[in-house]
């Protein structure tokens, strides 16, 4: 007798393609009048009969998906954007089920998002593992969902537990785990294109919702939270200021994607916790023109609630940047005659703007003291004359009240008669990060900067950096800086990635330039961030910007452009590169580095409009003065 496994597997090898004949579906369910009890003790029973087969498969199911067209998104997010998901095959179109939501009455883990059958992803040809499986049938998947159905959505699953009615083309549930709601709609082929241009929308920098996930058919759509006010409600009480500020960056983000969407105000609803509008119903995402957008948010109720034209307009730009595509796009829609009003409003806004300052990007005249290179001990005694870490008396002890030195020692050595220092210790990815750092500096801010010049030691988790002490102070209330040392510091922080610039960072001192001090938090991917805790500590965190007045976007503009410009020229990478190995990368890591400075150069609009946002909230007035807004 031929072993079971044997017969099994002979059998599956001789079976013809699952899709060779027609497939026949038929559901039996109970009764609507059954009770509850009974309905749950007798499951829908399902019966599946396939004829035989009688020829091979077409040509058109043994064609390969083709991806559905999505609109192209900037350079700037290219590198993160995953392939556009496909769209699906007409010939699924005629399927029985393909008006049912991707549902399952079981809670086994599928590692598809969204049904194998409409996302395009499954193979022509079934494979010997899936011929095995199709023998044992998992439940009827497109059966009509209810509390304990299973469905997935981006790789992951989530159990229906209540329903919450029906809202335009979808019907809500809760899960069982976790903040979330799932709501579950036709899979049709349009749903299918929603879903694949909502997935690059949110595969872009910044993406269209962070906490949202969508099947590949459209049919489900699961996400973390509850949308808290609709912008109906808000009108009609009038935006806030993070409303008025949500309303652009929403805006901003369809056009960057090239798309549109059902932007009445029964359509979207404001989620506090990020800062931002989102989208009821995806059933009016659609390719689009910014137009499009503008013509729906450009209303005279937005007005009503307090939305400025040339404001909302000026926010727009600012994320999407004067000189990028984008914004010519939106400016070429601003001719038309639906948008005169928008394109008068703008105008008026920017004649009304002060000369911003202009930055050009120069080293620091003076040679440094040391040489900002990883060197041997040996190498800093002979040039100090002594050895820091030897030196037990004096040593004082520096930013103990700092709670973000808890990975660091920081102590100044001041002996009698010698050249004071400051040594920190810490790791080595610590230390090669300050020493590259202050060669950037030196080369290309050191006409707004000073940075005190510094040795490094590798020594592993006790390698240290020996630098000049400095002998500025911190500004307690707001620092003494120039606008152009403001809009400098905006794109060295921005675009160099650094992550700690506190008030104890930055020193001044009469007749000097500000220095700056702490760069152990540097060269870091830095992405915008529309929601913030709205706390001053944070603010403070950004000298780059003023609480005295209302900051401009415009005003950093200029020395944008000119950052992009300069890093564009080959000499300039040349010499980054040079920087990052002299601090002791490889020229495979300073090659990443390099990397994360252009993606970080390409997001500096955005990544500076939120920050200009942010901190506006905390601008303070002398009594009786009006301050003129920004946007």
């Amino acid at each position: 007798m031929r072993p079971p496994a044997a017969s099994y597997f002979l059998i599956m090898a001789l079976c013809p393609p699952a899709h060779s004949g027609p497939v026949d579906l038929s559901v039996t369910e109970e009764a609507p009048s059954a009770p509850a009890t009974a309905q749950d003790a007798a499951p829908t029973a399902v019966s599946l009969s396939l004829s035989a087969p009688t020829a091979a498969p077409s040509a058109a199911l043994l064609a390969p998906a083709v991806p559905s067209a999505t609109a192209a998104l900037p350079a700037a997010a290219a590198q993160e954007e995953p392939a556009a998901a496909p769209a699906t095959p007409a010939a699924q179109a005629a399927h029985p089920a393909a008006g049912r939501p991707s549902v399952s009455g079981d809670a086994a883990t599928q590692a598809d998002p969204g049904r194998a059958l409409f996302d395009a992803e499954a193979t022509t040809r079934p494979s010997l593992w899936q011929k095995a499986r199709a023998l044992f049938p998992r439940g009827a998947s497109d059966a009509a969902p209810r509390s304990g159905s299973t469905v997935r959505a981006g790789g992951a699953r989530f159990v229906l537990d209540r329903s919450l009615g029906r809202r335009a083309d979808a019907e809500l549930w809760t899960t069982r785990t976790g903040d979330y709601t799932a709501a579950l709609r036709p899979a049709t082929p349009a749903a299918a294109r929603q879903a694949a241009l909502f997935q690059a929308l949110n595969a872009a920098v910044p993406p269209l919702e962070t906490d949202a996930t969508i099947s590949r058919d459209g049919s489900v759509l699961v996400r973390a939270g509850a949308r808290e006010e609709s912008a109906a409600e808000a009108i009609s009480f009038g935006f806030r200021d993070s409303q008025k500020q949500g309303w652009a960056e929403l805006a901003a983000k369809l056009i960057r994607g090239g798309a549109t969407a059902d932007l009445a105000p029964d359509n979207l609803a404001f989620n506090r916790w990020h800062s931002r509008w989102d989208l009821l119903s995806l059933d009016g995402l659609s390719s689009g023109k910014p137009g499009d957008v503008l013509a729906q948010m450009l209303t005279s109720a937005a007005r009503a609630a307090g939305v400025d034209d040339g404001q909302f307009l000026a926010g727009v730009r600012g994320r999407l940047g004067p000189d990028s595509a984008d914004w010519t796009r939106v400016a070429d829609a601003l001719s038309e005659p639906r948008l005169s009003q928008a394109r008068a409003a703008l105008d008026a806004h920017d004649r009304a703007l002060p000369p911003p300052p202009r930055v050009a990007y120069d080293p620091d005249p003076a040679p440094a003291a040391l040489t900002d290179r990883a060197v041997a001990p040996a190498e800093i005694a002979r040039v100090l004359g002594y050895d820091p870490l030897t030196v037990k008396a004096p040593r004082r002890l520096l930013h103990t009240d700092d709670p973000g030195k808890l990975n660091t020692q920081v102590f100044a050595v001041e002996p009698p008669g010698r050249t004071p220092v400051v040594v920190k210790i810490a790791s080595w990815d610590i230390v090669r990060r300050e020493l590259a750092m202050r060669r950037v500096v030196r080369r290309f801010f050191g006409r707004y900067f000073e940075t005190p010049s510094a040795f490094g030691v590798k020594r592993g988790g006790q390698s240290y950096l020996v630098m000049e002490l400095h002998p500025g102070q911190r500004a307690y209330a707001h620092s003494p800086m120039t606008p152009d040392q403001r809009a400098a510091l905006a794109v060295l922080a921005r675009g160099l990635g650094l992550g700690d610039m506190n008030q104890g960072n930055v020193l001044f001192s009469n007749g000097r330039r500000p220095a700056l001090i702490d760069f152990e938090q540097s060269l870091h991917l830095i992405s915008p961030v529309a929601s913030r805790i709205p706390d001053e500590g944070i603010a403070q965190e950004m000298p780059w910007l003023t609480r005295r007045t209302p900051n401009r976007i415009e005003d950093l503009a200029p020395a944008i452009r000119e950052w992009r410009r300069v890093l564009a020229e080959p000499a300039t990478r040349a010499a980054l590169s040079a920087d990052f190995q002299a601090a002791g990368f490889s020229p495979e890591e300073s090659a990443a580095l390099l990397a994360v400075v252009d993606r970080n150069a390409s997001r500096l609009d955005w990544t500076l409009q939120n920050d200009v946002d942010f901190v506006n909230q905390f601008v303070r007035t002398p009594a009786g003065s009006t301050p003129r807004s920004a946007p």
